[in-house]
């Protein structure tokens, strides 16, 4: 197998994802640099990465506890005789909200940001000598071939680029029927669907996905055992009124057993060797940026900053991007935010349009499957349409992560 390597020159990222002896990677370096500053400004002030818990609100303090609950009471092998994985350690320490998993035979801490596991191994003193760490953005983990017995990943799986490519390597290191148990935001939950929004939008996930997405995704490799729904968010502007703890209690009732209208989804699930033999790739990744030289462009796109140091490109009415990239399986990822309209992305014969629009600032994402292999010339155009919420018919592209097999 080829090793991993990437190249970050001039806004074109690359790499394999077929390299289980590969070195941590790095890939998007852009969006990891913003999560090292992220934690580093942390460390240094002592403050909390995403804010104070206290101050949330009663049914997002719930939903946090229902999560720990359910997913302490799933029936998975004894951690003692097993090596675990805890996928999106952060700051918090190894298997913070899983803590069954801190007995362990080995305890392995995964992370795109070194910085956070440094801070997470201030708080794993106790465990030190059965834990190591290993930063990773999803597309690789660097472990060996069948090797974890229990793989956790907490809040994880809409943070990578691709789900199935991180799937399919969740499946890679890990032993025949390992426990695998991931934790995600429902991108449609009930009411923020019907109002047009996505849940959780913004800067770190780059793959929100709906119960039915998930579920689709582990069907590659996984065998399930169980599926859940907890409650986080109903709505902004009504959860600072769910005071009523009976009121909340009801609220997770329901959404333990019907997750399609939940706000959290838990998935517990078996790896599959047999579906992995069927259904793995050998697969061959390219990240473009706006700003790379193979895109082109009616004319020069005026730079957007997105947040930290991380921008993307204005598409003006009546202009048009153009991405000149090879592979079979093309996302595209535009920013979404509350001056954002409609765009048009056309690719051969496909011809999309995209509602931007967002009340809060977050990637939108669009996925173009079973492409033909080979270049491929995709043009995003701004339709000049817009929702009547939005304030602008913004277009503000930012790259496209092209996968070959």
């Amino acid at each position: 197998m080829t090793s991993s390597f990437e190249n970050r020159l001039a806004g074109e990222i690359v790499a394999s994802a077929d390299a289980p002896a590969a070195l941590d990677d790095r890939a998007a370096a852009e969006l990891v640099d913003f999560h090292e500053k992220m934690f580093a400004t942390a460390r240094q002030s002592g403050q909390e990465v995403y804010g104070n818990f206290d101050f949330l609100p009663a049914i997002t303090k719930a939903g946090h506890f229902r999560r720990i609950s359910i997913i302490d009471g799933l029936e998975i092998r004894r951690p003692e005789d097993s090596v675990s994985v805890d996928f999106g350690t952060g700051p918090w320490g190894f298997a913070c909200v899983f803590p069954k998993l801190r007995k362990s035979r080995l305890c392995i801490g995964i992370d795109v940001s070194s910085v956070a596991l440094q801070m997470a191994a201030e708080r794993d003193q106790d465990i030190k000598e059965r834990l190591q760490y290993h930063t990773s953005d999803g597309d690789h983990i660097p472990l060996e071939d069948e090797s974890v017995d229990i793989f956790w990943g907490g809040e994880v799986i809409e943070h990578v680029r691709d789900p199935v490519v991180f799937l399919q390597e969740v499946s890679r290191v890990c032993r025949h029927g390992a426990d695998v148990i991931l934790s995600t935001p429902n991108r449609d939950a009930a009411l923020y669907r019907l109002c047009g929004q996505d849940y959780t939008i913004g800067p770190e996930h780059l793959a929100l996905l709906n119960h039915v997405e998930l579920l689709d995704a582990a069907d590659h490799f996984l065998d399930r055992v169980a599926f859940y729904g907890y409650e986080s968010s109903i709505w902004p502007e009504i959860d600072a009124f769910l005071t009523d703890p009976a009121k909340i209690q009801e609220l997770q009732e329901r959404a333990l057993n019907a997750p399609a209208m939940a706000s959290g989804l838990i998935l517990h699930a078996r790896n599959d060797r047999d579906r992995f033999a069927s259904n793995r790739r050998s697969y061959a990744m390219v990240e473009r940026l706006w700003n790379h030289s193979s895109v082109t462009a009616t004319k020069a796109l005026t730079p957007m900053r997105l947040f930290g140091d991380v921008y993307g490109g204005l598409v003006d009415a009546n202009e048009a991007l153009t991405y000149n990239i090879a592979g079979r399986r093309i996302i595209l990822l535009f920013w979404g935010h509350d001056w954002s309209g409609e765009a048009e992305i056309t690719c051969e014969d496909r011809v999309i349009t995209l509602d931007l629009f967002s009340r809060w600032g977050g990637f939108k994402r669009l996925v173009l499957a079973d492409l033909a292999p080979g270049m491929h010339s995709i043009a995003v155009r701004s339709t000049g349409r817009k929702r009547k919420q939005a304030h602008y018919n913004q277009v503000i592209a930012y790259k496209a992560i092209a996968y070959s097999y």
